[in-house]
């Protein structure tokens, strides 16, 4: 059923009957917590629009929740979109031309980060800073080996904070790069503007930390820059491939304030987790994976996410090559030199897919399987 609405309070009638079915599959707790604070805005072209406290709510709400909306919206059978906007909340300026001046990738944001039990905490705590910078944890220092998501979430950060604070001084920088702008200052005699840069910004992101071994002097102006920082409520996020207390050679003072903020540690992604982001990475490849050859991927590929992204690349440009569609033959000879399938348990591998791709064990296997299972 398509509905036209058009005034105000029409959209919030509509709004507070999708409630009403949810108040029916949430605890009165979830429910008080995450939906009690919202209110309809408008609701143009089949889309309703609604309103939250802040950023933070709305990324909380479509990670936890946005299942539990769709099935309200099919129990109303109402054909149409609900989306979330910050109480109050502008356009932002040109955000890709902002997020390049603070050296941000801008398709690297928490929308298209994989959530799963490996990396939820330090995906929470970067929530938290991004929403509320310099208020708690801070330092946060984020850890775990290489490839396993560090630097999308500290893109992530610094993309949601300039897209919700306007004039946000934001920069994303690695240690090596902190460590070459201060050589470079220093043989120029420029130190001051130096200094400038760095501790005059809202939020300072500081990947590779572990790059600054045996740099007793570059450690010392981090210290004096974290410091000044976190002194005047400013926000500093770090990621490194280690926790600050395996950094026996950093400074003592330096770690202690490392160890002083909040410590996250990125594990490695476990099998569900690593479904999700096969699944992020093919549709930014606009690459169609059946649950099956999803099933030969997570457990197959042996690679960080880094390498991940590599071999997906490698099927979508097998795909748009060739005419033949991706069957898991074609997928074994394409990534013959990546796939390491050793025993497979077919039963957590479908009770997975199913439980991420949001369709039944017996709609992957059943004789009648629904066109967007296979």
């Amino acid at each position: 059923m398509h509905v036209q609405l058009a005034r105000k309070s029409d959209s919030s009638k509509l709004w507070a009957e999708i409630l009403e079915v949810l108040k029916t599959m949430l605890t009165a707790q979830s429910f008080e917590a995450w939906f009690s604070h919202t209110k309809a805005k408008s609701f143009e072209n089949n889309i309703l629009t609604v309103e939250a406290p802040d950023e933070f709510y709305i990324e909380q709400i479509k990670h936890r929740f946005a299942d539990k909306i769709e099935a309200a919206l099919k129990k109303l059978n109402l054909e149409i979109k609900v989306e979330f906007t910050a109480e109050g909340a502008e356009p932002p300026l040109d955000p890709e031309h902002t997020a390049r001046k603070a050296n941000l990738s801008p398709s690297l944001t928490f929308n298209n980060f994989a959530v799963g039990r490996s990396n939820d905490f330090a995906y929470r705590m970067a929530m938290f800073v991004a929403n509320k910078p310099g208020k708690r944890f801070n330092p946060l220092f984020i850890w775990g080996k290489t490839g396993t998501g560090k630097t999308h979430l500290l893109h992530a950060i610094g993309n949601f904070a300039i897209s919700k604070f306007k004039n946000c001084k934001v920069l994303y920088v690695t240690a090596e790069g902190f460590t070459n702008e201060m050589i470079r200052a220093l043989k120029r005699n420029e130190m001051q503007g130096f200094k400038s840069k760095f501790r005059n910004l809202d939020i300072l992101i500081i990947d590779d930390f572990q790059f600054l071994r045996g740099k007793s002097l570059i450690q010392l102006e981090m210290l004096y820059t974290i410091d000044t920082l976190v002194f005047s409520k400013r926000q500093i996020i770090i990621a490194a491939d280690r926790p600050p207390q395996a950094m026996k050679w950093l400074d003592e003072r330096l770690r202690s304030r490392l160890q002083g903020g909040l410590v996250a540690k990125i594990s490695t992604p476990d099998l569900e987790t690593k479904v999700k982001l096969i699944k992020i990475i093919s549709e930014e490849f606009d690459l169609e994976l059946s649950p099956e050859i999803l099933e030969l991927l997570a457990r197959g590929l042996k690679v960080n996410n880094r390498e991940l992204r590599g071999a997906i690349a490698r099927l979508a440009a097998f795909a748009s090559v060739y005419d033949d569609p991706l069957t898991p033959e074609n997928v074994n000879y394409v990534l013959k030199d990546l796939l390491e399938l050793g025993e497979i348990h077919v039963d957590d591998l479908l009770k997975c897919v199913s439980k991420t791709c949001r369709i039944t064990v017996q709609e992957i296997v059943g004789s009648t399987r629904r066109p967007s299972a296979v």
